[in-house]
């Protein structure tokens, strides 16, 4: 299998001329530090819906053995997995994470805790590395990544057996793509090629004018919430899932309906329905149930105060903060509540 190791955001006509060249994958990037290399959901679904492989890269440094510590292993593994989740990658496939430079045998071990520190911070992905010979058999020998990606340079010629993925940097350039040649040695290191929505998305039940009681439950339920842009920077250690877990149970004492965190789909230009219904009134815009250029504009509005990546489409990660919204709307007595049940 050939693929790309692609640093730049592919548009549809690039994605056409990657399957006219027969590339069946593309390696993209997790990069927050750069927006023109960043993977975004819209670039991740087009590439799925041409029915390419996609992997996923991070590095925002890697380049010398300073950056391999702890503290950087564990923010750059709540980082990653939030960058990850608002692209839409698959719960469960890997991350690959740079060691981009000779790594000594003096650095081995603090590549070794950085990595270690990953594994156990990081949810809902696997570890990957990107590294030299030596760096994959070190991770590998020391259980610290599952998914090993391997680049030619500072490896003396050798090939992992453990390897995944090869770069092979000395066979030259793709020359009508412009990025280097990648070759696929072992399956299971990839997003799958379609995107499938998770979740289908069932009739929204309308529940109005909540009751007292039920309304002190929310309102207790909402206290202490995050304001938008703390809660996006603390996104993976907030207390959204214990929050939803309280509701859950609240609801089974109380009946009061439940709002999922997440639809089980993008939503973004064309779509209708109750959820860009429910995106609208979160955001103060007037509701008419269609996801057009004015809500577009207005989502990317919130994204950018809430400090995530401004693509105007609602993934995972933009919901869950509208989530916070809805919530504390539905608390206040002659609103509703949706329920995707």
């Amino acid at each position: 299998m050939t693929a790309i190791d692609c640093p730049f955001k592919l548009a549809q006509p690039m994605i056409n001329r990657l399957k006219h060249e027969k590339i069946e994958a593309v390696g993209r990037y997790l990069n927050p530090d750069d927006p023109d290399k960043i993977l975004g959901a819209a670039e991740a679904l087009k590439i799925r819906k041409a029915r390419l492989k996609l992997f996923s890269i991070w590095q925002t440094g890697g380049g010398k053995h300073s950056y391999f510590t702890e503290k950087q292993g564990r923010k750059d593994a709540q980082s990653a997995a939030y960058l990850a989740t608002e692209a839409g990658q698959p719960s469960g496939t890997p991350i690959f994470f740079k060691v981009d430079y000779d790594a000594l045998p003096a650095d081995h071990a603090a590549i070794t805790r950085y990595f270690s520190s990953i594994k156990n911070m990081i949810q809902g992905y696997a570890v990957g590395v990107f590294g030299s010979y030596a760096v994959i058999e070190l991770l590998a020998s020391t259980g610290q990544a599952d998914f090993f990606y391997q680049t030619s340079a500072w490896s003396a010629g050798k090939l992992s057996q453990k390897a995944h993925i090869y770069f092979d940097q000395d066979s030259g350039i793709v020359a009508s793509i412009g990025t280097g040649p990648v070759r696929i040695l072992k399956p299971g290191a990839f997003w799958s090629s379609s995107f499938h929505s998770q979740r289908k998305l069932r009739k929204a039940k309308i529940y109005r004018k909540a009751s007292k009681n039920k309304v002190n439950m929310i309102n207790e339920l909402m206290e202490g919430t995050y304001t938008a842009s703390e809660y996006s920077k603390n996104l993976l250690q907030s207390d959204l899932p214990d929050s939803l877990q309280t509701f859950k149970q609240s609801e089974q004492q109380n009946g009061v309906p439940s709002v999922r965190r997440y639809p089980g789909k993008l939503i973004q230009l064309g779509s209708k329905g109750k959820p860009v219904r429910s995106i609208q009134e979160a955001i103060g815009i007037r509701v008419d149930g269609f996801y057009g250029p004015r809500t577009k504009a207005a989502v990317e509005n919130y994204q950018r105060r809430c400090r995530l990546y401004p693509d105007g489409i609602v993934g995972p990660i933009t919901w869950r903060l509208l989530l916070k919204v809805l919530f504390f709307s539905y608390s206040i007595p002659g609103t509703f509540l949706l329920s995707y049940d």
